[in-house]
C-alpha cells in the first residue's frame, strides 16, 4: 500500500515531460561488483554529456583523406579515471602505492582486461547507453 502511494505522489510530480527532465539531475551513482576476484563493490557516477565529448575527441584520431581510428581500450580507461569514484584510481597516492607512472598505467596494473571492460559497461549502462533503439522502441509500444 505504501509503495503505491508512492508512486501516485512521483507521478504527480512530473505532469510533463519537460517537467520531469528539469526536475530529475543526471547525477546518478551507484555502486558495483565487477569480477569475483575483487570482494569490494567500485562506487561510479554518470558519465555527463561533457565528459563524453571530451574522451570522444581525445581517443578519436582523424587522419588525412577522412580515415580515423578510435581507441576504445583508452575510451574506458579514460571513463573509469572520470567516472569511479571508490577507489580513486587519478589519487596521485594510488597511482604512487600502485607503482605505475600514471592514472592509466595504474588502472593497467591493478585490473585484469575483463575487469577494465567490466566497470566500463557499468558506468556505460548508468549512464544510459544500456539500451540499443529497437529495444526502446519496443517498450514505447509496449506502453
Amino acid at each position: 500500500m505504501a509503495k503505491e502511494t508512492e508512486i501516485k505522489e512521483v507521478e504527480a510530480v512530473a505532469v510533463s515531460l519537460e517537467e520531469f527532465l528539469l526536475s530529475n539531475p543526471v547525477n546518478l551513482e551507484d555502486e558495483v561488483k565487477i569480477s569475483d576476484r575483487i570482494p569490494f563493490m567500485f562506487k561510479i557516477r554518470a558519465m555527463d554529456s561533457a565528459t563524453y565529448a571530451e574522451l570522444q575527441k581525445k581517443y578519436t584520431k582523424m587522419y588525412r583523406k577522412g580515415k580515423m581510428s578510435f581507441d576504445g581500450s583508452g575510451f574506458n580507461i579514460g571513463m573509469i579515471l572520470e567516472c569511479c569514484i571508490s577507489p580513486n584510481f587519478k589519487s596521485a597516492d594510488f597511482v604512487k602505492k600502485s607503482g605505475a607512472i600514471t592514472p592509466e598505467d595504474a588502472v593497467r596494473k591493478v585490473l585484469l582486461p575483463g575487469e577494465i571492460v567490466n566497470l566500463a559497461g557499468f558506468i556505460q549502462e548508468l549512464s544510459g547507453f544500456d539500451k540499443d533503439t529497437e529495444e526502446l522502441k519496443d517498450e514505447v509500444k509496449n506502453c
